[in-house]
């Protein structure tokens, strides 16, 4: 009990440092880790796990464990960053379809507007590698405020 309350006040120096590397190589790794960018803290083991995989480039790995995470409820904490990561990575691996289901089904769901965003952003590029343009560009429109880091200058 003494440690799990211990790292729900922020964690140990470890914990932290990991955080901190966590948000630098966001900063450093592109597109599809944009939608971690608003990691402040890691509340669920087994989503820490999948961004560990994540940044480690064993994206096969980290897609399994997330998705075995999100099935079995383990990632309540990051519930919505869960789904965008999820999602995020199956539009690398050009499986548009399940990445379009995520974004759309996120749209649904009341997500912050930061979530929301993201998704409209992401459902935008979906769109638009299929061609069509006017529901992209639309989609687009749905952005409210500014995109976060990279996503903004894409």
């Amino acid at each position: 009990m003494g440690r799990r309350a211990n790292i729900d006040r922020g964690g140990p120096k470890g914990l932290r440092r990991f955080c901190s590397l966590l948000l630098m190589l966001v900063a450093l790794w592109g597109v599809n880790t944009a939608q971690a960018a608003n990691i402040k803290e890691v509340r669920d083991l087994p989503y820490g796990e999948v961004l560990f995989y994540f940044f480690q480039s064993e994206y096969f790995t980290a897609l399994t464990r997330l998705s075995g995470a999100i099935q079995e409820e383990r990632v309540d904490n990051h519930k919505d960053d869960s789904e965008l990561l999820l999602g995020g990575m199956y539009l690398s691996y050009g499986m548009h379809t399940d990445a379009d289901a995520i974004f759309r089904r996120l749209l649904n769901d009341n997500v912050s507007e930061s979530v929301s965003n993201r998704a409209w952003f992401y459902l935008a590029k979906i769109l638009y590698h299929r061609g069509y343009l006017q529901d992209s560009e639309h989609a687009l429109s749905q952005v409210r405020g500014r995109l976060s880091g990279e996503l903004e200058g894409e």
